[in-house]
């Protein structure tokens, strides 16, 4: 299964910028660092299950 994580790191600033002195860019190398700490705990939907759900119910 994938690790992508959609929640921006609380150590990371702007692109090339983390507090914790890594090279930063949220989409590649911050997704898999192994200091990441979510800067809030939120509850991430399906975008693809809830399109297809409501076409199913459209029919």
């Amino acid at each position: 299964m994938a690790t992508d994580r959609q929640t921006p790191c609380l150590y990371y600033v702007c692109a090339g910028l983390c507090q914790k002195g890594r090279k930063a860019d949220h989409a590649h190398y911050c997704q898999h660092c192994d200091k990441y700490k979510p800067r809030c705990r939120e509850r991430h939907l399906n975008r693809k299950k809830e399109k297809l759900e409501k076409i199913r119910k459209s029919q």
